[in-house]
Formats: C-alpha cells, structure tokens, sequence
C-alpha cells in the first residue's frame, strides 16, 4: 500500500489550531453558563438552604413570623447558589418560588417562577404556584404559553444541552479537519465527509440557538416593590408620575432601556414609563 504524503502548510495549521480553539471556547464557555455538574460547595449551598426551608415548615404553625425569616433565607441562600454556581435549574427556580411563597413575597416568587418556566415550560409545580401568586396579586397572567414545539426546544436546549454543545464543538473540528486536510492534498476522507459533519454540527447547536432566540435575550423584569409610583422620565423630583395609580408588585414588564438606577418599561397594556431599577427583578437566567 502506497503512504500518501499530505503536505500541511504552515496556514493550514494556523487554521485548523484556530478551529479547535474555537470549538473548545464554545464547549467551555457553555460549562460556565451552568450546565456543569453541581460540585461539592454548590451541594453544601443547596443543603443550607433545604435546612432552612425545612425548619420553617416546622415552625410555620407556632411561629409565623420566625417561619417566613427562615423561608426568606432559604430562598436568599437558593438564589445566590443559582446565581454564583451558574446553576440553570428549573427545579431549583421554583424552590425558591415556593419559599418567596411562603415567606409572604408573591412579586419575587412570580420571578422565580417565570424564571422556571423558561427553562420548563412544562414545570406543574410553577404553573399553579405563578397562577396562585399572580391571584393573590390581582393580576391577570398576559403572558402567552409556549407552545409544543416550543416545550420540545426547550427540553432539548436546557435538558441536553451539554450533549449537543459537545456534539457541536467535535463535529465542527472534525469537519474543518476534514475540509483542511483535503486542502491540503489528503485524497481521503473526501469533502463531502467534510461538508456532512458540518451540517451535522449545525444540526446540533439548532436547538441551543433557537432557545437562546426565544429567550436568553428576553429583557422582561418583574416589579417586586410595592407602592412604585412610575414617572414620565427618570427621576422622582424632575418628572411627574406617569400614572394615577402606583404599579402594582408582581406584574411582568418589558424593560426597554436603562439610564443609571432607572428603567424605562413597558407595562402589558403598552402604556411606558420610568421605574427605579431596584424595584425590578430580571426574569433571565
């Protein structure tokens, strides 16, 4: 058998170093998003906070008030984990949804809630907890549900999301791979191989990309404050209130631009308006 010689310049090799650089950036970058595996302090974080929650349901009869302090630090010690870990958990967004619950903070609870079901569409547990928050707020849900094929992209992008990053990041290098080598003069594999692995590669991220199109831009926050007079432009002493009525905590808003602590929105019946931004709390993961 004839030794075929591929010679590999010194710009192919540049290239295809570039290639799998990029690929591994992708695969490391998408780890750091939150779909590596919860390690040991992230485990102790959780732990904390279940202990918490588990002591306020003891006290929730003989001591209410102590028992929602305990939930509220259940909650508080649950969504530093999710934050700081880089934890993207739809299970653990409605933990907290139910501690805020029970803690007497529908508004936060209906964050945490929505925050669930943008990774679960189908979560049972944050459907009827947003439901039972946004009835003991008085507000109607706006929000339109997702729809099947929406659920099913979103299983695939959250749930196996670290399948297809790393099934993207090794077809993407072995198609350029490919590709390079025939640049290169390599009879085989041929282009076409290449080409395959490529398409399939973009088959792969499909589902990442389009969740993140659906959500991971999403810019909708939830007003958590209550009593939030909203104005006509950003400040409380040089513009008048934008309504007659303050803005009720719990409702869902689209923010629309930021200008230091505030936060122009747009409320779900279109009208617009300036809020304080730590009246708000971001939906997104």
């Amino acid at each position: 058998m004839t030794r075929v010689r591929v010679p590999i310049t010194r710009r192919t090799m540049i290239a295809f170093a570039l290639v799998c650089s990029a690929s591994a950036a992708l695969a490391q970058v998408d780890r750091q998003d939150g779909s590596r595996a919860p390690g040991a302090a992230p485990d102790a974080a959780y732990a904390r906070g279940t202990e918490r929650f588990e002591r306020g349901l003891a006290l929730a009869k003989s001591d209410p008030a102590q028992a929602q302090s305990l939930f509220r630090e259940a909650a508080a010690t649950w969504r530093t984990l999710a934050h700081d870990s880089g934890i993207r958990s739809a299970e653990l967004e409605s933990n907290i949804g139910n501690a805020f619950s029970l803690a007497q903070d529908p508004a936060r609870a209906i964050a945490a809630y929505r925050r669930a079901l943008r990774l679960d569409p189908t979560d049972r547990v944050a459907q009827s907890g947003l439901a039972a928050m946004l009835a003991r707020c008085g507000i109607a849900d706006h929000e339109r549900h997702a729809s099947l094929l929406e659920q099913a992209l979103t299983w695939l992008a959250v749930r196996q999301r670290p399948w297809l990053v790393w099934g993207f990041a090794g077809t993407y290098a072995a198609g350029w791979t490919v590709l390079l080598l025939r640049q290169g003069g390599a009879r085989w594999p041929s282009r076409g191989v290449g080409v395959g692995l490529l398409l399939a590669s973009a088959k792969l991220i499909a589902p990442v990309i389009g969740h993140e199109a659906l959500y991971g831009a999403s810019d909708e926050a939830v007003v958590v404050s209550a009593g939030v007079i909203a104005r006509q432009g950003p400040s409380d002493g040089a513009y008048e209130p934008a309504f007659k009525e303050p803005v009720p905590a719990g409702l869902t808003v689209h923010v629309q631009e930021r200008r230091g602590e505030w936060s122009r929105v747009a409320l779900p019946d279109g009208r617009g308006a300036w809020l304080p931004a730590s009246a708000l709390e971001a939906i997104s993961n």
